[in-house]
C-alpha cells in the first residue's frame, strides 16, 4: 500500500498550534506577537497591518497573509530552538547574512521574507 510510504504523521503535524485561534484555526496575531516577544501593535504596524483592527480581531482572515511568513519563521526557529527564549535571542542578534541587522528588525520593517529565506536555506543545508 503506497499510502503508508507517503503518509507520515510528520506531514500532518502542526508546529506551534498554540499560535492559532482554536475557534477558526487561523493564526492569532496576538499570540504570534507574544511568541516572538513584541507587542501586537509593533508587529501589526511593522507588517503594515491595521493595528486597531488586529487588536479587535487578531485572527481575522485579512491578516493571515501578513502573519504566515512570521509564523513560518517561528516554526523553523522552534525546530532549532525548542525553548522560545532562545528563539527570541536569535531574533534579536545581528546576523552577518542579514547585513548585520537582526531578524526581528527585518520582520518589523515588513521584510520577513528575507529572514524566512535565510532560515529555509539553513534547514535545506544551502549555503547563503
Amino acid at each position: 500500500d503506497w499510502s503508508s510510504d507517503v503518509c507520515s504523521s510528520d506531514l500532518l503535524d502542526v508546529i506551534l498550534p498554540e499560535l492559532h485561534d482554536p475557534a477558526t484555526g487561523r493564526i492569532d496575531g496576538r499570540k504570534l506577537a507574544d511568541h516572538i516577544g513584541v507587542p501586537l501593535k509593533r508587529l501589526a504596524e511593522g507588517l503594515r497591518l491595521n493595528y486597531k483592527a488586529a487588536h479587535r480581531a487578531p485572527s481575522a482572515l485579512a491578516f493571515q497573509r501578513g502573519f504566515k511568513p512570521v509564523k513560518r519563521i517561528a516554526e523553523i526557529l522552534h525546530e532549532f530552538f525548542p525553548k522560545s527564549e532562545l528563539a527570541r535571542v536569535w531574533l534579536n542578534t545581528p546576523h552577518p547574512d542579514l547585513d548585520r541587522q537582526t531578524a526581528l528588525e527585518l520582520i518589523l520593517a515588513n521584510k520577513p521574507d528575507a529572514v524566512l529565506r535565510l532560515l529555509e536555506n539553513a534547514v535545506a543545508g544551502v549555503p547563503v
